[in-house]
C-alpha cells in the first residue's frame, strides 16, 4: 500500500523511533517521542526511557526492550509521564536491530483533549510527521483516506483509490491479511500483518499495524521494511562467511 525508503540506525533517526541499547538508554530519538516528553533530541542521548515510563508500566517495558535486543520483537503498551506531569498512553513496538534496539511509536494518546480549533491543525501535523503511510478504511475495507510520507508515493493516488474496496486495488493475500486487521482492530486489538508489493520490477516489503480509530473506521499504519530485511540478510551472510573461515 505504498512505495519508499527506511532509514538505518547509522542513518537520519524517523521522526516516530527512540534507539536504545540493551539495557534501555536512548542512543538516538526522533522527533516525535522528543515532543512527547518536551525534551531535545541531544539532551536524551543518555537517558533510561524508563525514566519516562510510569511505575506501573516499568517491568513490562524493561521486559519487552531485553526481549527485543535478544531477538524477540514485543509490541506493548504503556503510560508515558513528563516531568511536568502530562501523560501519553503509547504503544510501542520495540525489535533488534544492528548496535541495539529500535522502538517505534505505533499509537499514542494524550491525557486530555485539545479544544477543536486544534484537532485539524493536530491531526495534519501528526500525519506528516509520522515516516510510514497511512490508510483510513472503513469496516468493510474501503480506502477514506490515504496519506504517504515525504520521502515515499502512494501505489494509487487518493482520487484513484478513495472510496474503492482494498479487494478491488490489491491482491488476494493483501485483502484477505487487511480484511483480518481490520476485523481485530474492531476487538480492541492492535492487529499487524506483513504484505509483499511489486514495484519497477522490486519487491517491497512491509508490515502494518491496525487500530480502530472510531466505531465505524480504522488506521492502517504501514512501515516499508525493505533496507531492513537487506542490513539483516547483508549481517547473515557475512555470519555465514566468518562461520565458514573460522571453521577451516
Amino acid at each position: 500500500m505504498g512505495s519508499g525508503e527506511d532509514n538505518r540506525v547509522s542513518g537520519e533517526v524517523k521522526a516516530d523511533t527512540v534507539y536504545l541499547d540493551g539495557n534501555g538508554v536512548i542512543l538516538r530519538a526522533g522527533t516525535l517521542f522528543s515532543r512527547m516528553v518536551a525534551e531535545s533530541g541531544e539532551d536524551l542521548k543518555g537517558i533510561l526511557l524508563m525514566e519516562y515510563i510510569a511505575d506501573t508500566d516499568l517491568n513490562r517495558c524493561r521486559s519487552a526492550i531485553e526481549s527485543a535486543f535478544l531477538g524477540t520483537p514485543k509490541d506493548i503498551s504503556c503510560t508515558l509521564i513528563r516531568p511536568d506531569g502530562i501523560v501519553h498512553t503509547v504503544r510501542w513496538l520495540f525489535r533488534q536491530v544492528a548496535g541495539g534496539v529500535e522502538g517505534t511509536i505505533l499509537l499514542f494518546e494524550a491525557q486530555g483533549k485539545a479544544a477543536p480549533e486544534f484537532e485539524g491543525q493536530r491531526y495534519r501535523a501528526l500525519i506528516r510527521a509520522v515516516p510510514g503511510y497511512v490508510f483510513i478504511l472503513d469496516l468493510d475495507g474501503r480506502f477514506k483516506e490515504l496519506h504517504a510520507p515525504e520521502t515515499g508515493e502512494l501505489l494509487f493516488p487518493p482520487e484513484v483509490a478513495v472510496g474503492k474496496n482494498v479487494r478491488d486495488l490489491f491482491s488476494p493475500q493483501i485483502a484477505e491479511a487487511t480484511m483480518v486487521a481490520i476485523a481485530g482492530a474492531c476487538r480492541g486489538e492492535v492487529a499487524t500483518f506483513t504484505y509483499v508489493l511489486t514495484i519497477d520490477g522490486n519487491e517491497r516489503y512491509f508490515e502494518a499495524y491496525a487500530a480502530a480509530s472510531g466505531t465505524d473506521e480504522v488506521v492502517v499504519y504501514a512501515i516499508d521494511r525493505t533496507a531492513d530485511r537487506e542490513t539483516e540478510e547483508h549481517l547473515r551472510k557475512h555470519i555465514r562467511k566468518s562461520q565458514g573461515k573460522d571453521a577451516e
